[in-house]
């Protein structure tokens, strides 16, 4: 059976991430206006630094998760900015467990959040050494796929 399914989950920014964009962008210009007056022949440099810095501070705040699901596993990616994609987990399917709806953190095991709202989220048990249980937001065609896979096993 071919199976092959995509669904993106985007983070919302909260009122930390935007504390964090506003804390860095105040800090940097203070840091570039130091430059100019207590430093002559690098701040051109220094400055150049402090931007880089501040700008990837400021975008690393933005991203959101990627779930692959294929016949034979599930994968999580981080994508940053939309320019750096990370994979954060691959669960063969073979080791799931069970799917439910997450209704408040489960107290045992290890939790894996890929959500970025807490609607709609589901928890995936996973039979592994640690007990993993990894919480996350599928959408429903991928729902009703990881429900067909849960079954056959």
């Amino acid at each position: 059976m071919d199976l092959y399914i995509e669904s993106i989950c985007v983070h919302p920014m909260t009122a930390t991430n935007k504390m964090i964009c506003i804390l860095a962008s105040v800090l940097g210009a203070m840091f570039s206006v130091a430059a100019f007056l207590f430093f002559d022949w690098y701040t051109i440099f220094l400055v150049g630094i402090i931007v880089f810095l501040v700008s990837r501070i400021i975008c690393s705040q933005n991203y959101e998760y990627e779930y692959i699901l294929d016949a034979s596993s599930l994968c999580i990616f981080k994508i940053v900015n939309k320019s750096s994609r990370k994979k954060l987990l691959e669960i063969p399917v073979e080791k799931m467990i069970s799917l439910s709806p997450y209704h408040q953190a489960p107290n045992d095991g290890y939790i894996l959040h890929a959500n970025g709202t807490d609607e709609n989220a589901m928890v995936l048990s996973v039979s592994d050494t640690k007990r993993t249980k990894l919480i996350f937001c599928p959408n429903e065609k991928m729902t009703d796929a990881l429900s067909k896979i849960l079954k056959r096993y």
